[in-house]
């Protein structure tokens, strides 16, 4: 018996000494400084304490949420000859004081963990900096792979004027200013936080995650609250006058900077809103229009809003074809219903490879501009691009797009006979019938003793048949498009072709007894006529 116990007692010893690391590891909790006084007090300690914070500073704090003893809130800090900063923090109520943590320490990253986790919102945890933040080294590759996605803060289509290059701290901050009680929006989606809330506050920071927020001084009426979530270009003030919690500057206008893990990031050499600082200007990317500060109102320091996000693309970026990408933008209303570019153009397809790029989505949604560049040789061009988009661009991906059998698009969706959206390619056409429902059709074959009709939109030269289709039928007529009348135009715009900028080409198989015949045609631009391949009538001039 007694060597059954002993074995006994040797298991269970060995049990307790592997589990006592456990117990321990679970102490292993960083203590939270506490301080004396009230919260308001406690908390302006510990950020002089925790973020060297000069003592002669000008500290506000705000709570934003209470639970279990704990509060989430904001200090604003205003120092003098600094941009204003917003911190963070995270106190919790003990018999001896307060227990703090300031954002982007270890402190604050540890209390994280404790805290109830209603305490914060959904929004708040997935901004919060609670892991290895970024830093300031690696904004280079941020900018390169847009993931910073700033934008101009301010709506889209409007401008605002430059009125003070690269100035503050680290010369980290841009003034702009509009027209009176123009408004200020949030550069991207965020969570939007108070330096001193109330009626006197003037400064606000929206943090979008990864350490990156947003800075926005001198507004009047701050529109969200303290805490709140916020979409891009939303609403979140006016420009104004006022500076710290009390006082006023004269002209109306408002400091716009970045912050990395609440370090000011210096602006100079910065892409937001598709334009590049530099030095005391600004230049767009797309087409390197320069704009450069000064107090007085011109178009020399207008910068206008054109929706691009981050670096932003330009139109046909990548293509050598600009000029064709910009012409198929424009015509279906640029930005208003394409967006803008998301990318640079890329190829798309193997055996039968086009030029694409795609667009984030205006009233049209995600869309592809499609260029068929192979088929557009220098010495020829006039090939369109052509916007792909909704129900017909993700039938088109689904069937192997331009390797598919249909081949390229050559026109825009447009309405049919019938009234149903249609869309041409290169073999044949797509009708949309409804949700989930397109059907596909080839084009007819030819007939012999019937003229076959091929119509092709163009923007440079007539006379490149190397292009698809963008109509195509069997006629025993050979009547045409007569003149420049609504409505007159081929097909009246049920076939998408264009009412001008188009040709068409004539061709069959006809037999004729042996005798002489006289060919006549009559055109407002060029004619040729071959028989047997041979050109009998060529001419540049109107008939």
């Amino acid at each position: 018996m007694l060597r059954y116990r002993l074995l006994y007692l040797l298991i269970v010893a060995l049990l307790l000494s592997s589990s006592s690391p456990l117990v321990v590891q679970a102490d292993r909790q960083i203590p939270l400084p506490v301080y004396a006084g009230t919260r308001e007090q406690a908390v302006q300690t510990a950020v002089r304490d925790q973020k060297g914070v000069s003592a002669t500073a000008t500290l506000e704090v705000s709570s934003i949420t209470e639970l279990n003893g704990w509060t989430f809130g904001t200090v604003g800090v205003f120092a003098d000859n600094e941009l204003p900063n917003v911190y963070l923090y995270l106190a919790e109520q003990r018999t001896e004081g307060w227990a703090v943590a300031i954002e982007y320490t270890d402190l604050f990253r540890a209390a994280l963990k404790r805290i109830p986790r209603d305490l914060l919102t959904p929004e708040q945890w997935a901004t919060l900096d609670y892991n290895p933040a970024t830093s300031l080294q690696s904004l280079i590759e941020l900018q390169n792979d847009r993931s910073m996605q700033i934008s101009l803060p301010w709506p889209v289509g409007e401008s605002r004027y430059l009125t003070q290059g690269p100035h503050g701290a680290q010369s980290a901050a841009l003034d702009f200013a509009g027209p009176a009680n123009a408004t200020v929006h949030a550069a991207r989606g965020g969570v939007a936080y108070h330096a001193c809330p109330g009626a006197a506050d003037t400064h606000l920071r929206i943090d979008h995650g990864n350490g990156i927020s947003t800075n926005y001084y001198h507004l009047d009426a701050i529109t969200v609250g303290n805490g709140q979530a916020v979409a891009r270009w939303e609403t979140v003030g006016r420009q104004g006058t006022k500076v710290r919690c009390q006082g006023y500057v004269t002209g109306a206008h408002f400091h716009f900077w970045i912050t990395i893990n609440g370090q000011n990031m210096p602006i100079d050499g910065f892409e937001f809103g598709g334009w590049h600082v530099s030095g005391n200007c600004m230049i767009r990317i797309r087409d390197a229009t320069t704009r450069c500060a000064s107090v007085y109102f011109t178009a020399n320091n207008t910068i206008t809003n054109e929706g691009a996000i981050g670096s932003g693309y330009s139109i046909g970026q990548g293509s050598g074809r600009e000029p064709v990408f910009d012409q198929a933008y424009n015509r279906h209303g640029g930005a208003r219903n394409l967006g803008y570019p998301a990318g640079l153009v890329v190829w798309w397809g193997n055996t039968n490879p086009v030029m694409i790029q795609e667009y984030d989505g205006g009233a049209f949604g995600p869309s592809l501009l499609v260029y068929d560049r192979n088929n557009d040789p220098d010495h020829l061009r006039g090939v369109p691009a052509y916007v792909l988009r909704g129900a017909f661009r993700q039938y088109y991906q689904s069937i192997g797009g331009p390797d598919s059998w249909l081949g390229v698009p050559t026109s825009d969706e447009y309405l049919n006979a019938e009234g149903k959206p249609q869309q041409s390619f290169r073999n044949g056409f797509l009708i949309y019938h409804g949700p989930g429902n397109i059907e596909a059709r080839s084009w007819p074959a030819r007939q012999d003793g019937q003229w076959y009709v091929e119509y092709r939109n163009y923007v440079h030269d007539v006379w490149n048949f190397q292009m698809g289709p963008t109509w195509v039928e069997n006629r025993f007529s050979s009547s045409c498009w007569v003149d420049n009348a609504p409505g007159s135009e081929p097909g009246a715009m049920r076939w998408g072709v264009w009412p001008d900028y188009f040709t068409v080409r004539w061709s069959g198989r006809f037999y004729f007894d042996e005798g002489v015949y006289r060919f006549r045609a009559a055109a407002d631009d060029r004619v040729y006529i071959r028989v047997d391949g041979n050109l009998i009538i060529e001419d540049r001039e109107y008939h």
